[in-house]
């Protein structure tokens, strides 16, 4: 049975704020999912109305680094202050319409604007991985999203945390991933990798090998060192390559 049949968004909103949970966090996912669905297609034209179910785990991610449910929280608490939203259903309506006000005004155009950006250094990354060309330069190849889902996770992940900064955050399915190679919870995994990136702040590779390895469940090579991590992402580079050369192909 779906717990959040019988759990007010109110409840949801404040398990997130103060537990932070996967759970209270999926609860959630699954509560905004249908009226998120309508304000991304509802405010999205051309091949981005196709979009939503990248967006969907964009926004929960996007949702939680900027802290959209405490103002949320807050704005509610200043309605109960002046005797409005009494209800219980009231008060959760509010929380759903900041909800979708802030994916419609502010999340939805960072998206767009985030995902041409990545779109682009897909296509620019597929360049440098595809061989040369014995008469000249390597021809430009599209990148397509999903074409990432077709790596194992064992290479995916590595070569994603090693390409951070081009390739931003994990996807929740890879948290999660990570979460269960780790022995740690998926709280755990975002903060180390938030406090990583803090602490790293512009290097090219924000993510250390030593922090990869333990995340993906990856054990130190004979001598003691990351270099099985190295061999992970040169094996990564080598499969994605392949997927690029076979337009697609079956999952490596």
């Amino acid at each position: 049975m779906n717990s959040s049949a019988t759990t007010s968004f109110v409840t949801v909103v404040e398990l997130c704020i103060a537990q932070n949970s996967d759970r209270a966090w999926q609860q959630f996912d699954e509560m905004v999912v249908e009226r998120l669905e309508h304000v991304f297609r509802g405010a999205s034209t051309g091949a981005w109305a196709r979009r939503f179910h990248d967006f969907r785990p964009w926004f929960i991610n996007w949702a939680y680094h900027r802290r959209v449910l405490h103002a949320a929280y807050r704005k509610l608490n200043q309605e109960r202050a002046r005797g409005t939203l009494s209800s219980e259903a009231e008060q959760s309506s509010f929380l759903l319409n900041y909800v979708a006000k802030s994916a419609r005004n502010s999340a939805l155009p960072e998206f767009i604007k985030e995902s041409a950006g990545l779109h682009d250094r897909l296509d620019q990354f597929a360049t440098s991985l595809s061989a040369p060309a014995a008469s000249g330069p390597s021809t430009p190849i599209e990148v397509p999203t999903d074409l990432w889902d077709r790596l194992d996770p064992a290479y995916r992940v590595p070569f994603w945390l090693r390409h951070f900064r081009d390739l931003g955050y994990p996807a929740p399915e890879d948290i999660h991933w990570m979460a269960a190679q780790s022995g740690k919870t998926g709280d755990d995994v975002r903060r180390l990798l938030d406090d990583a990136i803090a602490a790293t702040g512009d290097a090219a590779f924000p993510i250390g090998s030593s922090l990869i390895a333990e995340l993906c469940g990856i054990s130190a090579s004979p001598d003691g060192g990351q270099a099985t991590v190295d061999q992970r992402v040169r094996r990564a580079r080598l499969k994605l390559r392949r997927l690029l050369a076979a337009g697609g192909g079956d999952d490596v």
